[in-house]
Order: structure tokens, then sequence, then C-alpha cells
């Protein structure tokens, strides 16, 4: 990933087969990046307290994807 940011900010992998190793907010994924799998993979993780909380623009990407449906 390109961002210089805080390394428990981590993407959520976009899981749409046209868009493989992309993360919602664009960003190129590598095998060996730490993302959240899924929206669900950030959702539970943020539930059980884990210190990794999920990228603010992979949310904001995914709110306007919802918003707009």
């Amino acid at each position: 990933m390109n961002k210089e940011r805080p390394e428990y900010i981590r993407c959520i992998q976009h899981t749409h087969t046209d868009l493989p190793k992309t993360s919602w907010c664009g960003e190129k994924l590598y095998s060996y990046d730490w993302v959240f799998q899924d929206i669900d993979h950030a959702v539970y993780s943020t539930q059980q307290g884990s210190r990794n909380v999920p990228c603010p623009d992979c949310l904001t990407k995914i709110y306007e994807v919802l918003e707009n449906e």
C-alpha cells in the first residue's frame, strides 16, 4: 500500500471479481499487506475491540456506494 499513515489503520479488500487485490479506496494490495478481507471482517474486528481500524477512505467509499443504491 502506498499511503503513509499509522500502522493500525487498515484498508478493506474489495471482494468483487473485477477488482482483485484492490481496496475499497482504490489502493493496490499485495499479498504481504495486512488488510481486512472484507466488510464483515472489518466490522467484527471492530466489535471485538481490535487495535486495527478500517481505513477512513475505504469507509467513505462504502458509504457512498450504499447511499446511492
